[in-house]
């Protein structure tokens, strides 16, 4: 009937993003929310709906050290993950996305490329991708920073210089000219799926620094596009 497909951001995982908070930190007694309140939720007289639930994991590691693909950019990021959902069958049936940080770009990534190969005239290409933006019917994006982050922004150089991050931490910076193109090219998806957009009110601490690491001004779409998302 449909998927349901839950993709973790930066320093993220398939099951680690997805747990609810608790001293355990024993992965065998903690909570994995979507797989153990999401099959409650979808129950209908007592049955549950023919929904698949699936957690997709991908390389998030911001330290090239940490990586086994340190030099990947975004847009190829998007393109693995995107063969990953192919051959899982994401994209044969309606699909909705629950996205964290980065995994939200990277959906918006492939939502624009899929629309790209299904303008071209050439059959081989458009083969090459199937038809995932028009089965992609919502998709819930948690802290993704849209506009990017202004605490990358201000501490790019230290974090690439001394901590050696991976180039695609470069890409999440603020006003990140490559964040700015795929939302003015997101805005022009058709069918354009419903959104919603979720994101930080409190700041997160790292010992005696804190920040709000994505501000409202970047975890909300355009206005236009919400509302097109709300009807």
């Amino acid at each position: 009937m449909a998927d349901i497909v839950f993709i973790h951001g930066l320093q993220g995982s398939f099951f680690s993003t997805w747990m609810v908070q608790q001293a355990s930190t024993d992965y065998h007694h903690v909570t994995c929310w979507p797989a153990v309140y999401l099959p409650k939720a979808l129950l209908r007289d007592g049955k549950t709906l023919p929904i698949r639930i699936l957690s997709v994991g991908y390389h998030a590691r911001m330290r090239k050290s940490s990586s086994p693909h340190p030099t990947l950019s975004m847009k190829e990021q998007a393109s693995d993950l995107r063969a990953q959902l192919q051959s899982a069958g994401i994209g044969e049936k309606p699909v909705i996305f629950v996205t964290h940080s980065m995994g939200g770009l990277i959906v918006k990534e492939m939502l624009v490329e899929d629309s790209k190969y299904t303008r071209l005239r050439d059959v081989t290409a458009r083969d090459a991708y199937s038809p995932l933006l028009h089965q992609t019917k919502a998709i819930v994006f948690y802290s993704t920073p849209h506009r990017g982050s202004p605490v990358i922004k201000s501490h790019i150089t230290l974090l690439q210089g001394v901590f050696g991050f991976t180039p695609v931490v470069a890409e999440l910076k603020n006003d990140s000219p490559l964040l700015l193109q795929l939302n003015e090219d997101f805005e022009k998806l058709n069918p354009m799926p419903d959104v919603l957009c979720l994101g930080e009110e409190l700041p997160m601490r790292a010992g005696k620094y804190e920040a709000v690491v994505v501000p409202p001004t970047s975890s909300r779409l355009d206005v236009e596009v919400e509302r097109r998302g709300e009807e």
